[in-house]
């Protein structure tokens, strides 16, 4: 039986999955500055509203290349009483001061109820990332939901 590689199961990276007790020290904040079809009354409780969900949070300290990995944490609360899943698909984008959101700057992660820590690895550009965005499917997933403890660390770990 042959296949081609331009089938989707070849050029479809499939999802990262997100660590959820590392020990992560060096946290530098995030702030919420802007949202697109989602509905927040603050900056943890959220509901998806529309089309192609996502927030954008500035980093308060530019995540710059260094020997150690990064990780961006947060804690996801589904309260939305019809979701029945247990993991939600999210993308996570970044990018510096000067550069746009794309598609190769990004990466596709699975995220629980909880603390969700997921590896930003080697994707950290020397001119410092000062954005992050957060996209959300609202095909497979939870309408309403919390975000909190938002942060990028050092695993304890690597710094030694």
């Amino acid at each position: 039986m042959e296949r081609s590689s331009l089938e989707e199961v070849f050029t479809v990276k499939p999802p990262l999955y997100a660590y959820h007790d590392l020990t992560l020290s060096s946290l530098s904040s995030l702030s919420l500055t802007k949202s697109h079809s989602i509905n927040s009354e603050n900056s943890i409780e959220f509901e998806l509203s529309g089309q192609h969900p996502l927030l954008i949070y500035e980093v308060d300290k530019p995540i710059v290349n260094n020997q150690s990995s990064s990780y961006l944490q947060l804690d996801f609360q589904c309260i939305d009483e019809l979701s029945a899943n247990k993991s939600y698909p999210i993308q996570v984008f970044w990018k510096t001061q000067e550069e746009h959101f794309t598609e190769d700057s990004s990466l596709r992660v699975e995220i629980q109820e909880g603390l969700n820590q997921i590896s930003l690895g080697n994707i950290i550009s020397p001119l410092g990332i000062n954005y992050l965005r957060i996209d959300f499917s609202n095909s497979r997933g939870c309408s309403i939901f919390t975000l909190k403890s938002l942060a990028v660390g050092e695993k304890v770990d690597d710094l030694k």
